[in-house]
């Protein structure tokens, strides 16, 4: 499947691309969603990004951690590959597959594969519906509702808010999971700065072997290289 999503993602980025683009971050810890899969250790993060005027976007982003313990993540890439399709002046629709490949701490290795279907209602404001396989290396598939949308504060500050719910399984010991995450983020030329709070349903303990916290502060350095 890795194999499969390199290829594509190559392919793509010859035949198709418009433009590049490549950026750095340095993140207080790594989520997927509400889940801090690094355990509150920082991780250093490198994303590639292809897109086209055709609306074909492919890229890979590769993140390593400081984690030392089993129950977390230490290292992995989300390689994805997607199209994008404007419908008026204002509105969009989206898809993109996404497979997660990931390390534990100490030894183990987790893949799964999402897939999303977006509606963007504006330039600021996405609604999604995302299918995971396995998710989270778990024995049971979820299907989550998620909504987004970021709010102009100042010249280079952002509000976001974002918010999903998602419902796992019928071999899951629970029904469904709810976060919520809002933030600021400041962008100046290249660097963007983002620090904000993400809510969890503490139910996660039941389905997942990572330290969760219900509220949990996190702080974003992003530069752009290209």
């Amino acid at each position: 499947m890795r194999a499969l999503f390199i290829a594509l993602i190559l392919f793509s980025a010859v035949a198709e691309a418009e433009s590049l683009q490549i950026n750095i971050s340095a993140e207080s810890s790594l989520y997927l969603g509400a889940v801090n899969l690094t355990d509150d250790s920082p991780a250093a993060s490198l994303n590639l990004d292809w897109s086209s005027d055709s609306g074909l976007h492919t890229g890979v982003n590769c993140f390593q951690s400081s984690v030392e313990i089993e129950r977390a993540v230490d290292a992995g890439c989300n390689y994805y590959a997607g199209l994008f399709r404007p419908v008026s002046d204002s509105m969009a629709f989206s898809t993109q597959l996404t497979h997660h490949d990931y390390s534990r701490g100490l030894g183990g290795e987790w893949d799964f594969t999402d897939l999303a279907v977006n509606w963007h209602l504006s330039k600021s404001t996405v609604v999604s519906a995302v299918y995971s396989k396995d998710w989270l290396n778990r024995p049971f598939d979820t299907i989550a509702i998620q909504a987004a949308t970021r709010v102009g504060l100042l010249e280079r500050l952002d509000l976001n808010i974002s918010g999903g719910l998602t419902s796992l399984g019928s071999s899951a010991p629970i029904d469904s999971l709810y976060s919520a995450k809002t933030s600021l983020t400041f962008s100046h030329f290249r660097w963007t700065t983002e620090a904000g709070v993400i809510f969890s349903d503490d139910d996660q303990r039941q389905v997942l072997p990572f330290d969760v916290d219900e509220t949990e502060v996190f702080l974003t350095i992003t530069y752009r290289l290209h």
